[in-house]
C-alpha cells in the first residue's frame, strides 16, 4: 500500500521555509512524513519564542533541543536530527542558523540472530501453514508466505521492500529484482536472485494469476488485490510461525521479521571470514546490496551480535583499525 504523504500547517515566521524544505526532500523521493511532524512541533515552538524572526540561535532554540519528559532517547535523537537537516538547509539558502554540534546517541537494541536450527524450524512452520477455511485467496497466501520470508532471509531485504515488490520489478529471465524507494518509487538498487529462489518467485506469479483470474500489480497482493500485502499481516504470520517452533519458549530476545535480515548479514560476514576473504574490501559491496548509505551501517549489524565474536576473534582484521587495542609495553 502506498504511504499517504502527510501535510501540516506551519504558522511561524519559519513556516514557509519548512514547507519549502519538505517539498525539496519529497522531490528527491523521500516521504518525509515523520520529519514533517517533527518540523510542525518545531514550528509551534518557534511561534512562541521566535518573535517573528527567521534567525535561529543557540539561545532561542536551546529549549527545543532539550529532551522532554517521557521522550525516549531514540525519539529525541530523531527530532534533533530533523532539526539539524533543516538548519543546514537554512544555511544553504543564506539564512544564519544554529546547528547542533552532534546528534543524540542512544543505545541500539540487541538483535536475535537465528541459528541454523532455528531457521529450519521457523521455515518448517511457515511452509506447513494452510488456512482452515480453505478460501482460495487464503490458500494463495500460503505460497506468498513461503516466498516473502525467503526473499528477506536470502537477500537481506527490508520487510517494507519485500511487501511492495511489483511484478514489473522482477526480471525472471535474468534473475534480477529491482528494489525501489521513496514516495516516487524510483529505482534504488538491483539484487540478483538465485535460481531455486527465482523459481519460487515465478511459481508465486502463476499462483496469483490462478487465484485472482488476472495478473496483479504486486508479487504479494493483499486481501484487496489492488494493494500489496500489509506489513502487519506478514508480522503476524511470522510471530505465529515462531511461536510454533520448539525454540520460542526459551528464547530471551524474541526475533522479528527484521531478524532475518540481521541473520543474513551476520552469516554472510561469517562465511567471508571463514574463507579468509578481506572484510574491508567486501563491506562496501554488501552495504550497497543492503541499500545502506555507508558501510558503517552494515558493520553495526555485526559488532552488536555476541554470537558473531567466535569468528571475529580469530579472523577479523577490521576491528583493530576502528578501536585499536591497548597493549602492554
Amino acid at each position: 500500500m502506498e504511504t499517504e504523504l502527510k501535510s501540516y500547517t506551519y504558522v511561524s515566521s519559519l513556516g514557509q521555509h519548512m514547507e519549502d524544505f519538505i517539498c525539496l526532500k519529497r522531490s528527491l523521493g523521500y516521504k518525509y512524513n515523520d520529519e514533517a511532524y517533527f518540523l510542525s512541533q518545531f514550528d509551534r515552538y518557534w511561534a512562541s519564542v521566535g518573535d517573528g524572526s527567521v534567525f535561529v540561535t543557540y539561545e532561542n532554540v536551546s529549549g527545543y533541543l532539550e529532551q522532554r519528559q517521557g521522550e525516549t532517547r531514540r525519539s529525541h535523537s530523531h527530532r534533533i536530527a530533523v532539526f539539524t537537516q533543516f538548519a543546514k538547509y537554512m544555511l544553504q539558502i543564506g539564512i544564519p542558523c544554529f546547528i547542533p554540534n552532534k546528534g543524540i546517541r542512544y543505545p541500539k537494541p540487541i538483535v536475535h540472530i537465528l541459528s541454523d536450527a532455528e531457521i529450519s524450524a521457523l521455515f518448517a512452520e511457515i511452509d506447513s501453514y494452510f488456512p482452515q477455511n480453505g478460501v482460495l485467496r487464503n490458500v494463495c497466501l500460503c505460497q506468498g508466505y513461503k516466498v516473502i520470508f525467503r526473499l528477506i532471509y536470502c537477500l537481506g531485504l527490508r520487510l517494507s521492500e519485500a511487501c511492495s515488490i511489483r511484478i514489473s520489478d522482477i526480471d525472471l529471465r535474468n534473475g534480477r529484482l529491482y528494489l525501489k524507494k521513496g514516495a516516487k518509487k524510483e529505482k534504488e538498487r538491483v539484487v540478483y536472485v538465485a535460481g531455486d529462489l527465482l523459481a519460487l518467485v515465478a511459481d508465486t506469479v502463476e499462483a496469483n494469476k490462478r487465484c485472482l483470474g488476472t495478473e496483479p500489480s504486486w508479487l504479494f497482493p493483499g486481501y484487496r488485490p489492488e494493494k500489496h500485502i500489509s506489513i502487519h499481516t506478514v508480522d503476524k504470520r511470522f510471530n505465529t510461525a515462531w511461536s510454533g517452533t520448539p525454540f520460542a519458549e526459551a528464547c530471551e530476545k524474541k526475533p522479528t521479521v527484521h531478524s532475518l535480515r540481521h541473520t543474513f548479514v551476520v552469516k554472510r560476514m561469517n562465511l567471508w571470514m571463514e574463507q579468509g576473504i578481506d572484510l574491508n574490501r567486501m563491506l562496501p559491496y554488501l552495504s550497497r546490496f543492503l541499500g545502506h548509505m555507508s558501510f558503517h551501517e552494515t558493520y553495526y549489524y555485526y559488532h552488536m551480535v555476541y554470537e558473531a565474536y567466535r569468528i571475529i576473534r580469530a579472523k577479523d582484521t577490521v576491528s583493530d583499525s576502528v578501536i585499536p587495542e591497548v597493549r602492554d609495553k
